[in-house]
C-alpha cells in the first residue's frame, strides 16, 4: 500500500488541472507569476493530494519548480463543522489522513505567500467501478479501455480517470469524460483519447467530479496535447485560461472533492 500511495502522489503532483462550448485561448507567454494549487480530496485519504507551487513561464525549465513549503492549509467540513488540518510533507506537498464523506460540503482555506486562497466543493455520490475491459483498436496489440459502472440517468455527470503504470518508467496519464458518451445499453464509458499496449499493467482511478473541474481539466488536457515545446502545462504554467476552481488574487488551480473507485487491469486480457 505504501508503494501504491507513493505512485498516486507522484502522478497527482503533476496535475495542474469553461464550458465545452466556450472557445478557450491559452496565453502563457507574458503571464505573471501565480500561486498554483493542486488539491484533490477523496473519500480515501490514500488518494487525496494537495500541492502548492508557483507558476513558471512557458519557456522556463520544468525542473526545480518553485515550491511553497510554509503554507497554512486546512479543510472545513461545513456539514458537521470538523476542521481538517494538513501538514507539509516536503516539496510543497501537504497531506491529511482524514477521509472525505460523500454529500458533505467542504471549504479549502490556504494562507500562502501572503495570500488567502479558498475553494468550495460538495463531495458527489460515489460511482463504483464494476470492471474495466480492453477494447481492441485497428492497430495490432493496441487497446482502449471501457469502464463499466452504473451512471445515474437523471443527472449530468463528469468523470476524471487517473491511470498510472505498474512499470514506473512509463509516464502516467489522465483523461476526463462526460456521461454524454456513456452507453446506456452496455453500461460502459470509453476512456477518451488513450491507447495502451498489450500486456501492460495499469492501475485506474475514477473520480466523480463536477462540471467546473471537468471544464478546467479538459482545457489543461488540450494544452498538454498541443504544446510540444517549453514547459509542460502540468508543472504550473500561468495560463490566461482555463477558469480555476479556487479563488484568490494571483492564483490558479483546482480543488476537487470526489469519491474514488479503483481497478487494476492487464491490457489485452
Amino acid at each position: 500500500m505504501i508503494q501504491l500511495r507513493q505512485t498516486v502522489i507522484i502522478f497527482l503532483a503533476l496535475l495542474a488541472f469553461s464550458s465545452c462550448e466556450e472557445k478557450m485561448e491559452l496565453n502563457p507567454e507574458n503571464a505573471e507569476e501565480k500561486i498554483v494549487v493542486e488539491a484533490l480530496f477523496a473519500d480515501n485519504a490514500m488518494a487525496s493530494y494537495l500541492r502548492i507551487t508557483k507558476s513558471k513561464g512557458v519557456y522556463e525549465s520544468v525542473i526545480d519548480h518553485p515550491k511553497v513549503t510554509d503554507a497554512i492549509v486546512k479543510m472545513i467540513d461545513k456539514t458537521d463543522g470538523t476542521i481538517i488540518n494538513y501538514t507539509h510533507e516536503g516539496g510543497g506537498s501537504y497531506k491529511t489522513t482524514v477521509n472525505g464523506i460523500v454529500g458533505h460540503d467542504y471549504r479549502l482555506e490556504i494562507d500562502a505567500d501572503g495570500q488567502h486562497i479558498t475553494g468550495e466543493q460538495t463531495m458527489l455520490a460515489a460511482t463504483p467501478l464494476n470492471r474495466i475491459v480492453s477494447r481492441a483498436t485497428d492497430e495490432p496489440n493496441r487497446f482502449m479501455l471501457d469502464t463499466y459502472f452504473d451512471d445515474n440517468p437523471d443527472t449530468e455527470d463528469y468523470y476524471l480517470y487517473i491511470m498510472y503504470p505498474a512499470d514506473q518508467t512509463v509516464e502516467p496519464r489522465f483523461s476526463v469524460a462526460s456521461d454524454l458518451q456513456y452507453n446506456t445499453n452496455t453500461h460502459a464509458l470509453l476512456i477518451p483519447d488513450e491507447v495502451f499496449n498489450q500486456g501492460e499493467q495499469w492501475f485506474v482511478f475514477m473520480f466523480h467530479i463536477d462540471r467546473s473541474n471537468y471544464n478546467y481539466l479538459k482545457v489543461i488536457l488540450r494544452a498538454m496535447k498541443s504544446l510540444n515545446s517549453g514547459s509542460h502545462p502540468f508543472y504550473g504554467i500561468s495560463l490566461g485560461n482555463p477558469t480555476s476552481t479556487i479563488q484568490g488574487d494571483k492564483v490558479m488551480g483546482y480543488f476537487i472533492a470526489s469519491p474514488v473507485s479503483f481497478s487494476p487491469i492487464v491490457i489485452g486480457n
